[in-house]
């Protein structure tokens, strides 16, 4: 997780959270990749 933001409001709350991912996979030649994806998450 990286940021993460919260807003309350009496019995109510908003939140966004991001994070990084990262999605290692291994080549038969040993070699591999590696893809990153930025995930943004609201919530409501």
């Amino acid at each position: 997780m990286g940021i993460h933001l919260a807003e309350v409001d009496g019995d109510t709350a908003t939140g966004i959270n991001y994070c990084l991912a990262h999605h290692h996979t291994a080549g038969a030649d040993g070699g591999g990749t590696d893809v990153v994806v930025l995930v943004r998450y609201e919530d409501t």
